[in-house]
């Protein structure tokens, strides 16, 4: 992510803001007038980003084609990418949602929403990425929305059904490209494989 907001601020596309700003509507407003990526120094004492791929330029700009070819470079998807295992991560710290900024959008919002998080989840040998609105309720803890029939609703529903736990894990801060291939309508079980396909083949 941090090449491509560095690509994106040499095109004059990122759009830097260094006085403090609050996550509570303020930086919801100020990302909602402009298409740029909005570079936030001093998110509530944290640094945060907004607007990734908020154009069709943006968009382009990441696949690394002309935005007029943006369509047919789209359409001629295979789905056939190669997700390679990179090993992975172990130890750490106990998760603490108090660490970074999330978003609350508007006055009517039952909390603060993580909105770009990606899902990863597993079952019966198929992993699925996805995107879904995840409302936070303590430092440790989120409610998401799954909607009905969707991938990650009839997995969860599956692993339910068999008494155990669907395991799922949250990334914050992917690659533009991986995440929206996490939110793109493609085969089940496919979003990763398409995901390495847009970033030139490989996804590790």
């Amino acid at each position: 992510m941090r090449d491509f907001i560095e690509m994106m601020r040499e095109r004059g596309r990122v759009e830097d803001i260094e006085n403090p700003c609050s996550t509570v509507y303020e930086a919801p407003r100020v990302a909602s007038r402009t298409d740029k990526i909005v570079f936030f120094h001093n998110l509530d004492g944290h640094r945060g980003v907004m607007n990734l791929l908020a154009s069709r330029g943006a968009l382009a700009a990441a696949l690394g084609v002309e935005e007029r070819r943006l369509v047919p470079h789209l359409a001629a998807a295979t789905y056939n990418g190669r997700v390679l295992d990179a090993g992975r991560c172990g130890g750490g710290v106990p998760a603490d949602l108090s660490r970074i900024p999330v978003m609350k959008h508007f006055p009517g919002d039952a909390g603060r929403y993580i909105t770009a998080g990606i899902v990863f989840s597993s079952c019966d040998g198929v992993e699925n990425a996805s995107i879904h609105r995840m409302m936070v309720i303590d430092d440790r803890h989120v409610v998401a929305r799954l909607v009905e029939g969707r991938h990650t609703h009839t997995m969860l529903k599956t692993a339910l059904a068999r008494g155990e736990r669907l395991p799922v894990a949250v990334t914050i801060g992917t690659h533009p490209l991986v995440t929206f291939a996490a939110c793109t309508r493609v085969p089940e079980g496919k979003e990763l494989a398409y995901a390495a396909e847009l970033m030139g083949g490989e996804l590790s």
